[in-house]
């Protein structure tokens, strides 16, 4: 089996490329409700007996909305792999390595794949960043802890790839004459690129590496700005409170919590609900302090997260968007513009354009030099990611296509190179 995993930190996606040269990348549907990607999220319940009781991807999806937020959901664990810090959790009695918490994840696609097509053996490509997020110093000790979850997985043949180097295998089916490339792959927590001379040779990719780049913003931080412009105020972020004869501010490191939605379980504790029950009583905005104890206590981070991703998704379809959140007594209703939220972003365009002006110039190019960009990722539906592009290559020279998909099928390409060689 040739068989490519493209482990993201929102959205995670298994592909097959089968005999007759096609790629199948496996989908998920639950109650008639079909999902072309495995959300990469884990639902941890008090279980009836002695162990907990967890469910993974859409399933920990639907049992979430469900339950009413009961539970702890876990997402994100990607961005945690170049922490050393994080080594384990613990969850209803019961301690997780980060790494068994990948391979729950990793099991539950690979049942689901197994189900439809049969085993698919123990060799696998799988993708990884270019830079983990985290310190840059770190990514051996973050390749190292995927490959051991993988295993866990079953996995135990491993061989990793650049994400974008899938993505320019995805590309590549398309190839005519040869191209100077440039894969621009943008996931929830990195933003990966990789520049590459790819040609065609008897219906097999080449891919000469020209390099590599990467930086740890995307679509998460992306995200966190609409947070901290809109939802953050909402929730009391900016007011006072009064201890004594002073007027004091709200502690910020709530907000900074609330601004990474799979941080926010972390607040729900009985220390810091004290806190912030000390905080209604003497603040000058009760009610918005009250609605973030309400978020908190009733871990509804996952719901304030879909809502701004919603808007945000929007926006790159309209010019404006309304942000809607109501959840008990809490409701956040306010109206978007794009132009609002490209000015709210600036910092985040400019450090990932800084990023991709470091690789051309370290490739010794320039971007009159480069044939063709190609987009993947959600992150590249924003059209002020893509303008950053156009400004920089040209528009005629951008293109795009499986945004969500293009990585994992790229990969099973590679793997079925591997095989073949």
């Amino acid at each position: 089996m040739a068989v490519g995993l493209d482990f993201g930190t929102t959205n995670s996606v298994l592909a097959l490329r089968r005999p007759d040269g096609s790629v199948k990348s496996f989908s998920y549907e639950i109650e008639a409700e079909r999902f072309e990607v495995f959300r990469s999220l884990l639902l941890v319940e008090a279980g009836t007996g002695r162990e907990p009781e967890i469910s993974a991807g859409p399933w920990a999806l639907k049992n979430h909305l469900a339950a009413g937020g009961d539970g702890r959901l876990i997402q994100s664990i990607k961005s945690y792999l170049a922490s050393p810090n994080f080594t384990e959790t613990r969850l209803y009695g019961k301690s997780f390595r980060l790494e068994e918490l990948i391979a729950l994840i990793v099991r539950r696609m690979r049942a689901a794949a197994e189900a439809e097509v049969g085993p698919l053996g123990e060799r696998l490509v799988c993708g990884r960043p270019v830079q983990f997020v985290g310190d840059a110093e770190q990514n051996d000790f973050a390749e190292a802890r995927l490959r051991a979850a993988l295993a866990l997985a079953g996995f135990t043949d491993v061989r990793f790839a650049y994400e974008p180097m899938g993505a320019a295998y995805h590309y590549c089916r398309r190839l005519g004459a040869p191209e100077t490339l440039l894969i621009a792959d943008f996931g929830g927590g990195t933003s990966d690129f990789s520049l590459l001379r790819v040609a065609k040779e008897d219906g097999r990719v080449r891919a000469e590496p020209l390099g590599v780049g990467g930086i740890g913003i995307a679509g998460d931080a992306l995200d966190a700005e609409i947070l901290r412009q809109v939802i953050c105020p909402a929730l009391g972020e900016g007011t006072l409170y009064r201890e004594f004869d002073k007027e004091l501010p709200v502690p910020v490191w709530l907000y900074r919590h609330l601004e990474r939605w799979h941080l926010l379980s972390m607040l729900n504790t009985p220390k810091t609900l004290r806190l912030i029950d000390e905080l209604v009583a003497k603040s000058e905005a009760p009610r918005r302090l009250a609605a973030l104890r309400h978020v908190v206590a009733a871990n509804l981070g996952f719901s304030l997260n879909r809502a701004v991703s919603a808007a945000k998704a929007t926006l790159s379809r309209e010019e404006d968007a309304e942000l809607s959140f109501q959840a008990g007594a809490v409701t956040i209703t306010k109206r978007l513009t794009r132009s609002a939220f490209e000015t709210w972003i600036r910092p985040e365009l400019a450090a990932i354009g800084s990023a991709l002006d470091r690789l051309v110039a370290d490739s010794n190019l320039t971007p009159g030099g480069i044939d063709r960009v190609f987009m993947t990722g959600g992150t590249s539906l924003v059209p002020a990611v893509r303008q950053l592009f156009a400004d920089r290559f040209g528009l005629e020279k951008l293109a795009f296509g499986d945004e969500l998909l293009s990585v994992a099928k790229g990969l099973a390409l590679i793997a079925a190179e591997d095989d073949a060689s």
